[in-house]
């Protein structure tokens, strides 16, 4: 539907200062949107881990702040 597009995800980190909310538009087929999430949140997290804080000029990219 056009409010939910095929490949639309929101990856969420919380810290304990803070929480971010990122909105993605993954292009493929569903596996290929699975393994483009997965990779966007692991990564997303090890640099919350590396740098202990999320900062938002650190993604980039592609995603949207929400």
């Amino acid at each position: 539907t056009p409010e939910k597009p095929v490949g639309l995800v929101y990856i969420s980190i919380a810290a304990p200062e803070d929480t971010f909310v990122r909105q993605y538009n993954f292009n493929g087929g569903r596996q290929t949107v699975r393994l483009s999430s997965a990779s966007t949140a692991l990564n997303m997290l090890w640099l919350v881990l590396k740098h202990g804080n999320i900062e938002k000029q650190k993604f980039h990219d592609g995603g949207r702040w929400i």
